[in-house]
């Protein structure tokens, strides 16, 4: 079976994103596949989603991303005030409005979830794709298990690529797994910080995994092209 790299929660954090790219790439992996929340927390919101853009095979909505497209209901208020900021920078005007319409269209096309042979990937749980946790101790709740990974919960929302209920689910809201990165923050303080930390010492990086084909010149979208 070919490998696949599968990333999540990348809450905006450049560094760790950059890091963990090359060390996909320096494993010979060149599928990608990202189950959400690429923004939140963290001061590279357009820079990270112009990488999942550029080099997942699909990225899938988390709730940050149904937060910054609907409404941040459910959040605390310091992650809602980081959902309104991320709001402003992809509406910056010092970027071409061609540019941000981009940025929205990609966001606005993400799926909740996606399935792959018998494989569902998604965010969180099969019966709410986007915002449910499933946390190790929900193993000895049979009640709460059976219903989540349930047929019609499966099946519901969103359609999949097959009819059939998944055997597996690939999701980044469970116990930590050998199969998975996460680009959890270090908490970078400021967005002028955008270098990786083998660029910033100069050591050579390694390249990055082959991208998908997309390019900016196709999408009208970049991130280093801003009016000043």
């Amino acid at each position: 079976m070919k490998p696949v790299a599968i990333i999540s929660d990348i809450h905006a954090n450049l560094e760790a994103f950059e890091t963990v790219l090359k060390d996909i790439a320096l494993k010979g992996v060149t599928d990608i596949y990202c189950l959400g929340d690429v923004i939140g927390y963290g001061p590279n919101p357009r820079e990270c989603l112009s990488l999942t853009h550029k080099f997942a095979n699909f990225t899938l909505r988390g709730n940050h991303e149904d937060a910054l497209l609907f409404l941040a209901a459910d959040f605390n208020p310091e992650a809602a005030t980081v959902i309104d900021w991320t709001r402003t920078q992809i509406n910056d005007r010092r970027y071409a409005k061609e540019q941000n319409h981009a940025i929205w269209n990609y966001l606005g096309d993400l799926e909740e979830k996606r399935q792959i042979g018998d494989v569902l990937y998604l965010h969180a749980s099969p019966r709410r794709p986007t915002k449910e946790y499933v946390r190790p101790q929900d193993a000895q709740d049979h009640e709460k298990t059976s219903s989540i990974s349930s047929r019609e919960s499966a099946s519901a929302g969103t359609p999949t690529s097959r009819g059939s209920s998944p055997r597996t689910t690939a999701s980044s809201r469970r116990a930590p797994s050998t199969t998975s990165s996460s680009c959890r923050p270090t908490r970078s303080s400021s967005s002028t910080s955008a270098r990786s930390d083998s660029l910033a010492t100069g050591i050579p990086a390694p390249a990055m995994p082959p991208s998908t084909g997309r390019s900016s010149s196709s999408t009208g979208w970049s991130t280093t092209s801003a009016r000043r």
